[in-house]
């Protein structure tokens, strides 16, 4: 099963297959452009996720017991999977061929058709039993392996019986011309494979990588890539979603679908403004093993003789392994370096100087979800927990920091078409360079605003990130080096409770109304009334400048959020337009409008 280490992901699909189960309900493969795809159960009622996947699936069929059969392309050989429902087991199948091209089964025959490279044949036999086909944990190495040197019981499992056909009692017949070789995908006749090429004193080799064009995508794009650490905060402002800008991008990958090239170009408004980053993806098994290379650059317009440049260059490697029951363990390398260049034209502007920063960071996480191909998994609450710690050293001079963050993802249906959702999130950082976190807005608001609110100078910060999720507040409503964000969300299917037959448009399919509530602080220190809070001292200076008054006020740093909102995607491209009222001091602030454009509002 392929496994992805994303966040939430507003899944929107083409069809690709269906076929109709024995109790009249439909089974439909959803994939996506990016290459994800869902396996569902639709009834008359509600719609159940069954399978997850990174690779194409095709030919779906309904065996005699109620399973559902379907091919699987992995390491570019299309094979069977045989899906369990009522015991929510997966067995990935051969029936005596590879590459499956499509089947066919019935009460009076089984037919497939096999392809691979140039050659392709039709095979058809009388029926053919679940039971009777071969199943496997693991194949032992053939076309797709290198045999060098090696005997047979080095290149077999011991418990492998040569001899044994896995489909003795059935003959298959080639109707159509022309007759495949298939010995060397034939997982049966290794050891004749083996013995032939002693014979001929020849090698197998692993097939070579045949790298073709795998993606290329334009878009209206306003995130950050990669990551949303800041090095500076006098250029903040001109890292919000509100800085419209189209992203260029596209990708190149093996026929094994396991090896891929990316690169993303996003401009943000004029040139000088950009992201650019290149990714390279290796998969071990389904879990990917990731090489990251990011540049960043804005302009900063502080005055009419003042202008930054920042500069962010950083290189990531991250690695997943695979646990059990749904648990996922990942290690991250990072070495970045930031600069901020003063481009000033008089004196005092240049006599700043500039800034650097570098920073080598491992991060060390884990990710527990829910089994998602459980066939009644929208009948109980389907949970996500992250957690994970990030030690690092500054190389530019003397200090560290750890940062400590985790989350709680919650989703239950609450019927045909209503589902609530929720999300608490909470970090802290720590060390003689601290990581301060901002709060307010979301993510995608392209009408996001920065508020001007101090950050405390209790300790030289080394990042500042932005976090969102506290809607009707500006950016940086709130800052400290702790904090917490709860969210939760109430979603109605519209049309699904209205229109008793299917809808043909996406925008209108997609359209739900939201009711939601946001709850969040950040503070410094260990609580609200430690001196480091900046939230709790105002400055005031005499008219002639001759003494200044500092007075303290402890104030609340909690604020929350109610309102309402609007879901929907058009051309599989998301965006949520909230209306919500702010809650600060039990006091409700005038009403704010957030136009998300993206995958994601938190």
């Amino acid at each position: 099963m392929g496994f992805f280490l994303s966040k939430e992901r507003s899944f929107e699909g083409y069809v690709q297959d269906f076929v109709r189960d024995n109790q009249g309900n439909w089974v439909v493969f959803k994939s996506d452009w990016q290459g994800f795809g869902e396996l569902l159960k639709m009834g008359e009622k509600d719609s159940l996720l069954l399978f997850e996947t990174v690779y194409d699936l095709r030919q779906l069929i309904v065996n005699s017991d109620g399973s559902l059969l379907f091919n699987m392309n992995k390491n570019g050989v299309y094979n069977g999977v045989r899906l369990d429902l009522q015991k929510d087991e997966i067995q990935y199948l051969t029936d005596y061929r590879s590459d499956i091209a499509f089947h066919q089964s019935s009460d009076s025959f089984f037919a497939e058709y096999v392809g691979r490279l140039d050659r392709s044949a039709l095979y058809v036999t009388d029926p053919v039993e679940i039971n009777d086909l071969y199943i496997y944990d693991s194949v032992s190495p053939t076309y797709f392996s290198v045999h060098r040197e090696l005997d047979y019981e080095e290149v077999v499992d011991p418990s492998y019986e040569p001899d044994k056909d896995s489909l003795p009692n059935y003959t298959f017949i080639n109707p159509i011309p022309p007759n495949s070789d298939f010995t060397l995908s034939n997982y049966d006749s290794l050891k004749k494979l083996e013995d032939e090429r002693r014979r001929k004193e020849a090698s197998l080799s692993v097939a070579p990588d045949n790298t073709i064009p795998s993606s290329f995508y334009v878009q209206v794009f306003n995130e950050l890539l990669v990551t949303q650490d800041l090095p500076f905060e006098t250029a903040a402002e001109y890292y919000l979603p509100n800085a419209l800008g189209i992203r260029f991008g596209g990708g190149v990958s093996n026929q094994f679908n396991n090896k891929n090239l990316n690169l993303d170009y996003v401009g943000f408004r004029f040139w000088q403004n950009r992201d650019v980053n290149l990714t390279y993806s290796l998969f071990k098994g389904d879990l990917p093993l990731n090489f990251t290379f990011l540049h960043r650059q804005r302009l900063s317009l502080l005055s009419d003789a003042d202008v930054n440049k920042d500069r962010t260059n950083l290189l990531g490697l991250t690695y997943v392994v695979k646990g059990n029951g749904g648990l996922n363990f990942f290690q991250q390398l990072e070495f970045r370096h930031d600069e901020e260049l003063h481009l000033g034209t008089d004196l005092e502007t240049l006599k700043q100087g500039s800034r650097f920063r570098s920073r080598i960071s491992t991060t060390l996480g884990m990710i527990w979800k829910h089994k998602r191909n459980n066939p009644h998994w929208n009948k109980k609450w389907l949970l996500t927990f992250s957690a994970k710690g990030q030690p690092y050293l500054m190389t530019n001079k003397e200090g560290w920091g750890l940062n400590i963050n985790g989350s709680l993802d919650a989703s239950k249906h609450l019927g045909e078409t209503w589902r609530f959702t929720g999300r608490l999130r909470a970090g802290t950082s720590m060390g003689t360079d601290p990581t301060y976190f901002v709060l307010g807005g979301t993510r995608t608001d392209v009408l996001a605003q920065w508020e001007n609110r101090a950050f405390s100078q209790y300790k030289d910060p080394a990042y500042f990130r932005m976090l969102y999720g506290i809607r009707g507040f500006t950016t940086n409503y709130r800052n400290g080096n702790s904090y917490s964000i709860l969210n939760m969300e109430l979603h109605w299917k519209i049309l699904d409770q209205l229109v008793k037959r299917p809808v043909f448009s996406e925008l209108l399919d997609q359209l739900e109304l939201v009711a939601f509530s946001d709850l969040g602080t950040s503070l410094y220190g260990r609580s609200i009334y430690d001196d480091a809070n900046a939230l709790n001292s105002e400055t005031f200076d005499s008219p002639g400048g001759s003494f200044t008054i500092e007075v303290r006020n402890i104030r609340n740093p909690l604020i929350g959020a109610v309102g309402v909102g609007l879901r929907s995607s058009l051309y599989s491209y998301n965006f949520a337009l909230d209306y919500a009222y702010g809650i600060e001091n039990r006091t409700f602030r005038e009403g704010v409008f957030h136009l998300s454009l993206g995958k994601t509002i938190f």
